[in-house]
């Protein structure tokens, strides 16, 4: 009977009735606090990396053949093959205490920047028009991969001349780039915002815009879904950032 009672009220409920707190936090809504897009952006960084180093390293071994070389001769399953032989599985891995540490920071830089910045542009507010959604949505990409690329650059300088073996461990290759002055650490930064910031900008205009057939009427609820800290590191990780 309470059931039905239930039933009834809903669905005579009008569409356009504003849920409550309760009712919003019930359908999973909120977009959570910063430590929450913070822990989650961290575990996304470090589930994504951990699971793709093997296929990095062989990226990493192909890139920096010399023209000629075996490698360079060789496809990525050859590279894999010759790796794996000479020096072990362990060696797929080799770089990877380089990373680990930086991954955490920025991932949880990339996902609390990118809240925060759609939060203060507006883009999160009930009313937000779409092409304010998309524009900010837009700019939160670009400051998320500038906050993303700070920390990663330097450790991804470490990993790769780790994996290539030229030094014993990261604190050697650490402590050799600053014997040299440590400008070699944020060498590729420019290049590598060139590369990222636009993808990112666009990748993230595109899922905080709503599709036409999902925006609401005027003066309703929009139906535009949220980048919520536990579904959006998905959107990230998939995109192999």
């Amino acid at each position: 009977m309470h059931k039905q009672v239930r039933f009834e009220l809903r669905r005579h409920l009008p569409e356009d009735t504003e849920p409550t707190a309760a009712q919003m936090a019930a359908d999973g809504a909120p977009d959570g606090t910063l430590m929450d897009h913070m822990i989650a952006g961290s575990l996304s960084g470090i589930a994504e990396h951990a699971s793709v180093f093997p296929i990095d390293t062989v990226k990493t071994h192909i890139q920096a053949s010399a023209e000629g070389s075996a490698a360079s001769r060789s496809s990525a399953l050859g590279v894999t093959r010759s790796l794996v032989r000479q020096y072990g599985v362990g060696h797929l891995y080799r770089g990877i205490s380089a990373l680990l540490p930086a991954i955490g920071p920025a991932h949880a830089l990339m996902f609390s920047g990118y809240e925060q910045v759609l939060h203060l542009g507006g883009a999160r507010e009930s009313g937000a028009s779409a092409e304010r959604v998309a524009v900010v949505g837009a700019v939160a990409g670009v400051v998320s991969t500038v906050l993303h690329d700070s920390v990663m650059v330097p450790a991804e300088t470490v990993k790769q001349r780790m994996q290539l073996g030229y030094y014993r461990n990261a604190l050697h290759c650490v402590q050799a780039m600053l014997a040299t002055g440590g400008g070699s650490f944020f060498r590729s930064f420019p290049t590598t915002l060139a590369m990222n910031a636009p993808y990112c900008s666009l990748m993230m205009m595109s899922n905080e815009s709503p599709p036409a057939s999902s925006r609401s009427a005027p003066g309703t609820r929009s139906a535009r879904g949220r980048c919520r800290p536990w579904g959006c590191q998905r959107s990230f990780a998939t995109a192999g950032l």
